[in-house]
């Protein structure tokens, strides 16, 4: 049996009103958090239960949650970067008429 079989196998079991699509999606992503080396090996019932408790609203908040996360971390990272430039030392500047050694540089 494929997962797309067995989600609608559940699905129809338990008068659920989700997109087979939608629930594949979410089944390979959690299977991807379980993965070691590329490979995720669930159980059954471990399926079962997510599909039964796959919620796309929930979904959306977590997703915007970490969007979220991800811009803050971003943000702090750019602030960081430029306090890190503001500290460094300018170069000394140089005028295009004069002629500049090894050692100016």
């Amino acid at each position: 049996m494929t997962l797309k079989e067995y989600i609608e196998k559940v699905l129809k079991e338990y008068n659920l009103n989700h997109k087979v699509l939608d629930v594949e999606r979410y089944i390979n992503s959690k299977a991807r958090d379980h993965a070691v080396g590329n490979v995720a090996v669930i159980d059954d019932e471990t399926i079962k239960e997510w599909i039964i408790n796959y919620d796309p609203k929930a979904i959306e908040t977590e997703a915007k949650e970490k969007a979220q996360k991800q811009a803050t971390e971003q943000m702090n990272v750019a602030i960081r970067n430029k306090e890190i430039k503001e500290k460094q030392e300018p170069k000394p500047e140089v005028k295009k008429d004069e002629q500049i050694s090894l050692f100016d540089l």
